[in-house]
């Protein structure tokens, strides 16, 4: 995300992937949202063999296409990690904030687990 400041205002631009990032993060929910959100960014520019096409056509050096390529590698390695560690934090807290929604009146962690 881009942010352009002019005096009061300020311009958000859209992400590469065109999904507007979250702008905080304040619960896992909006955590692993952001984090499903940066993997998709990352497979997207992982999966980019048009854009390898037009650096041939456009007469790149072997060496420096080799070098996207290893980037492109990088990133979709990347996504699948920030993809496992979205679905690993989402598997071990999403189901205790339904337990919390659905008993209201529970103690907090420390009281539950304390003994």
């Amino acid at each position: 995300m881009n942010a352009v400041t002019e005096e009061n205002t300020v311009t958000v631009q859209q992400s590469a992937a065109g999904a507007r990032p979250a702008s905080e993060i304040t619960g896992i929910r909006s955590a692993v949202t952001r984090m499903e959100q940066i993997a998709a960014q990352h497979q997207t520019l992982g999966s980019g063999e048009g854009f390898i096409g037009s650096l041939s056509r456009m007469e790149v050096g072997d060496d420096h296409q080799q070098k996207v390529r290893d980037a492109q590698e990088a990133s979709g390695a990347a996504g699948a990690a920030w993809a496992e560690a979205a679905a690993q934090i989402a598997a071990h807290n999403l189901p205790l904030h339904e337990a919390y929604l659905n008993n209201p009146n529970a103690a907090n962690k420390h009281a539950n687990t304390n003994e």
